[in-house]
């Protein structure tokens, strides 16, 4: 059985996929963070934590679009 990551073993996940959604948690997330998230919600799990990072890299992926299509470089359909 699985068992759940450490806030050591959270954070070295997340510098191994930092260009994959893991740079907020390695740059923002302090033990006191993780310790509260995992308070409140739920442990954290290698899978659990991968997903975490794949849902952030979509969303600074959507962000990053937004910014170029706000800076004009979108496409308007009419």
């Amino acid at each position: 059985m699985a068992k759940p990551l450490s806030y050591t073993e959270f954070i070295a996940l997340a510098q191994k996929h930092y260009n994959k959604g893991g740079d907020s948690y390695v740059e923002c997330w302090d033990e006191k963070v993780f310790n509260e998230f995992v308070k409140d919600f739920r442990p954290i799990y290698k899978t659990s934590a991968l997903k975490m990072f794949r849902d952030n890299y979509d969303i600074e992926k959507d962000e990053a679009a937004a910014m170029r299509w706000y800076a004009g470089e979108g496409v308007y359909d009419e």
